[in-house]
């Protein structure tokens, strides 16, 4: 059993919950991840495992050791990603996008190798506050975190204790994202007090960020299959984008 927040690479069909400026509030994941969950669920049996639930961090927001007050100020910036879509984001605005551990980031940061990540508040941005000056709120996309078991050995189990898992999970994940999201202002408010710089949205960037990579959408679907075409054509009608 697992808790994995990094399965593109084995999943790529998940990615569609993950595309830049695409899924805009937690009322718009919802619709995309109940479109989204059958996917994910066969994509995950074709490797021998089941998705029992899923949590959500906050919106990726950017964050930077160098001026970083809006959507522009990105160009030029070495910005370390956590997934390829993040990082043709980065590239259409201008910057580096570098993929980096987690473990790796304070070092990269301290020695200037990257500049600035792409993270939320209760995830890196706790983690590193240190190492960055500049906190720009505009919301990039979600990550989530899927909650998986090995299927041969789940199926091994009695109906009574699945059926026990199942219910765990199911009840615990909304409490996750909750507490997390419950966080995530008052961390913006402690970051400013420690002398980060935080700066709300722009006017305007949300439609500059939605111009640069909309396009890609369709191209990242395209090139991920008919499954990834299909499901992307879903959420796109659900969200009126």
């Amino acid at each position: 059993m697992g808790d994995d927040g990094y399965f593109l690479g084995n999943v790529p069909i998940g990615g569609v919950l993950r595309l830049p400026m695409l899924i805009r509030s937690l009322d718009e994941y919802k619709k995309a991840a109940d479109i989204m969950a059958p996917y994910l669920e066969k994509a995950f049996e074709k490797k021998g495992i089941l998705v029992l639930g899923q949590y959500l961090y906050p919106y990726q927001v950017a964050f930077s050791s160098k001026k970083l007050t809006s959507l522009a100020d990105v160009k030029g910036q070495k910005i370390r990603v956590t997934s390829p879509e993040q990082g043709e984001f980065i590239k259409r605005l201008g910057g580096v996008p570098v993929t980096l551990g987690a473990p790796e980031v304070p070092s990269a940061l301290d020695r200037s190798i990257v500049d600035g990540v792409l993270t939320a508040n209760t995830g890196g941005g706790n983690t590193w506050k240190d190492l960055l000056k500049f906190n720009y709120r505009l919301g990039i996309n979600y990550f989530n975190s899927v909650v998986i078991v090995n299927k041969d050995r789940f199926n091994k189990l009695s109906p009574e204790i699945q059926a026990k898992v199942r219910k765990a999970v199911t009840d615990n994940m909304p409490l996750i994202t909750k507490a997390m999201a419950d966080e995530e202002d008052s961390l913006s408010k402690k970051f400013a007090e420690g002398g980060m710089t935080v700066s709300q949205e722009q006017p305007g960037d949300l439609d500059v960020g939605t111009k640069a990579i909309s396009a890609y959408w369709d191209e990242w679907a395209k090139a991920k299959g008919p499954d990834a075409a299909a499901a992307l054509k879903q959420v796109r009608a659900a969200l009126g984008r």
